[in-house]
């Protein structure tokens, strides 16, 4: 019994001893290598999981959760993002199944923040989206109060993982190595290797992220492989800069400029005031709508009516700041890869020409009005680079700068602004940003009148879906009055006018993904992705159609042009480079069939303007 007893920690060493011969064997190729490969990494885990208390189920348990982070994440980077949290807890706490399983839900709970963004912002998850939302926390944290839902998910999942890591380190209690001879360095020897596969791990992702970083590309497709670890990682190191074609700008410069030379002016320009209007589009798209519900005057040319139709935009579900960004320059913000969705902190700064500086430059003074706090995305700095000369946010119209503030309440607000500016004795250019209609939909239900809920019972579809619509139809009425009101006073007034509304983005209805996957856009060629697809539209008192109002699909990135055309402004290079390509490009610029005429534009803005620097 006694040579039984002593044989069994020998066996015990011998078996620790071959599993670190074997760790070593496996982690120095690839160290040398530089060729890392998931069983390696399933061996390696497995080895120091084994290690640390000399346990089957435990080595087990690594790799399990391992082959889980293949199914769940993703087969390249998966993996060693699970590891390296796996492995620092272990390190840290010298308790492996704490370290799994605590490992493995800081994991999920990354994949769920990447569902979530998904699914209430309409894009992935980068490390641009921790770091700026931290970075002004004060004004950003707005955005998690207006959406309950969200908010939920989010609070249910933290608490979920504290609830895992509390419970799992109480009954797993501290190692205890008794009276057993070696095993208490044995532990600590392991917990040193585990600090060593570690930074493996580490070395790995490093590689990934930068492989991933070189796929930065202006326009993605819908067939790509989705790698939300790969996609986080890749932002740490990509920068903003421009991945357009460049093309010689010789015969687009003499085409500009002949442009300029045969465009009208008026000898005063009339104001011009855009409305930014939140999460609009045309609910008449949604397929099953009843006409009494969702047709709207706003989506109907009026005798003012100039130009209307479908806009597209370059975001879904959210990044406002995007859409606003494609105004103020005359560029998707996709043309600068995946750095450019965070364009308010990394490109306006460097704003040289822009829309709001052309019309500076025709002796306009400008204006903005912007409905929260002026840190939110860092808007404040990035309406100075786009060249605004005010920047008005909620603490300077004196609005509490929540997201239930309501239009009207921005409309009267923007009026006054407007009627402070035309004392400078300078045309006005003035744009507003509304928040209303910002989401969560279908949520506070109580203030939606009982005649509209009704009336969406008509749509179909789930009972949160019939409140979304019921909720984003009222929603679209407040706006609809309240534009209407601003209208009037505009456009009832002698003084020459242009006013316009364009929505920046469609609602997520996080939600309620059943009724976001019933908005179709209108048939057409090139066709637009149903998703990209809003409402814009332009009314005057100075320019009025003389055969009825041009319905037509228009860019985001168009709209400068088109609106300076419409007040009379005199084209500079820059206006009439945005006008050429509207017309050549059949307003779309994307989808654009003359791929010369999109490629000049860019090369035009980007390399003979320097438009950024």
């Amino acid at each position: 019994m006694e040579t039984g007893a002593k044989s069994r920690p020998r066996w015990k060493a011998i078996l620790a001893g071959v599993a670190l011969l074997l760790l070593v064997l496996l982690l120095v190729p690839q160290l040398y290598l530089a060729k890392s490969t998931p069983l390696a990494l399933f061996l390696a885990v497995g080895v120091v999981g084994f290690f640390v208390r000399r346990s089957f189920f435990d080595a087990a348990l690594f790799v399990a959760a391992l082959l889980a982070a293949v199914s769940f994440g993703e087969p390249a980077a998966g993996p060693f993002a699970l590891a390296f949290l796996c492995l620092v807890l272990l390190a840290m706490s010298g308790r492996p199944r704490f370290s799994v399983l605590a490992g493995a839900a800081l994991f999920a709970l990354f994949l769920a923040s990447v569902e979530l963004k998904s699914r209430f912002a309409g894009s992935v998850l980068t490390w641009q989206d921790v770091h700026y939302f931290f970075l002004q926390f004060h004004d950003n944290i707005g955005v998690m109060a207006s959406q309950p839902t969200l908010l939920l998910y989010a609070a249910g999942a933290c608490l979920l993982l504290v609830a895992i890591a509390v419970g799992v380190w109480r009954l797993e209690g501290p190692f205890r190595p008794e009276r057993r001879r070696g095993m208490l360095a044995a532990h600590y020897l392991a917990r040193g290797l585990a600090v060593f596969v570690a930074l493996w791990c580490a070395c790995e992702l490093e590689a990934i992220s930068r492989a991933e970083s070189l796929k930065n590309r202006w326009h993605f497709s819908s067939a790509e492989t989705f790698t939300p670890v790969a996609t986080f990682l890749s932002t740490l190191h990509i920068q903003p800069q421009p991945l357009h074609r460049h093309a010689d700008t010789g015969p687009f410069s003499r085409d500009v400029q002949a442009a300029r030379a045969a465009s009208s002016a008026s000898k005063v320009p009339a104001d011009i005031v855009v409305f930014l209007q939140e999460s609009q589009f045309n609910p008449a798209a949604i397929r099953g709508c009843p006409p009494a519900l969702c047709q709207s005057a706003l989506f109907q040319a009026g005798e003012e009516t100039t130009d209307e139709g479908e806009l597209r935009v370059h975001i879904q579900g959210g990044g406002t700041w995007l859409s606003e960004f494609a105004l103020a320059t005359g560029l998707p913000h996709t043309i600068f890869g995946r750095a450019g969705e965070f364009a308010p902190f990394n490109i306006a700064p460097g704003i040289n020409r822009s829309f709001i500086r052309s019309l500076k430059a025709a002796g306009y003074h400008t204006v903005a009005v912007y409905p929260v706090g002026g840190g939110m995305m860092n808007a404040r700095k990035a309406y100075t680079g786009y060249g605004f000369d005010e920047f008005l946010d909620a603490g300077d119209l004196g609005l509490a700068g929540t997201y239930d503030t309501h239009d009207a309440a921005i409309h009267e607000a923007a009026v006054k602004a407007l009627g402070a500016a035309r004392q400078k004795g300078k045309p006005v250019f003035l744009l507003a940003l509304t928040i209303f209609n910002h989401g969560e939909h279908g949520v506070a239900m109580s203030r939606v009148p009982a005649a509209i809920r009704a009336e969406a019972q008509a749509a179909g579809g789930s009972d949160i879906e019939k409140d979304n619509l019921a909720d984003y139809v009222w929603r679209t009425r407040e706006f609809e009055a309240a534009y209407a009101k601003t209208r009037d006073t505009l456009l009832g007034s002698p003084r020459p006018a242009v006013l316009a509304w364009f929505g920046d983005h469609q609602p997520p209805f996080g939600n309620a993904p059943g009724l976001r996957d019933r908005i179709k856009a209108s048939a057409g060629e090139p066709k637009v992705p149903d998703r990209y697809v809003s409402w814009y539209n332009i009314a005057s008192n100075a320019a009025r159609p003389q055969a009825g109002a041009k319905r037509h699909r228009l860019d985001v990135a168009f709209l400068p042009g088109l609106l300076a055309q419409r007040a009379g402004v005199p084209l500079d290079d820059w206006l009439g480079a945005n006008v050429l390509a509207r017309e050549r490009c059949g307003g779309l610029l994307i989808e654009c069939t003359d791929a010369a005429a999109r490629d000049g534009y860019f090369s035009y803005l980007l390399d003979d303007l320097q438009a950024v620097r």
